[in-house]
């Protein structure tokens, strides 16, 4: 009986485990930085981040013309 019992706790605790790892790596659900700003992709299981996201800002390098 109490084999039994160990049994079906091992096989939840199996597939908690299991469902919280998908949830996690499937990349869905997750913070995302987009223009400077952090958007919500889906349902993160974690609250926002507090750290700044960053921009990248493109730099215009003028080449002199070639005679």
């Amino acid at each position: 009986m109490q084999r039994a019992i160990l049994l079906i706790f091992g096989a939840a605790l199996a597939v908690g485990l299991f469902v919280v790892a998908t949830r996690s790596m499937n990349g869905q659900d997750t913070w995302v930085c987009e223009d400077g700003q952090l958007v919500q992709k889906g349902k993160p299981l974690f609250p926002k981040p507090t750290y700044v996201c960053p921009t990248i800002t493109p730099t215009l390098i003028l080449v002199p013309a070639q005679k």
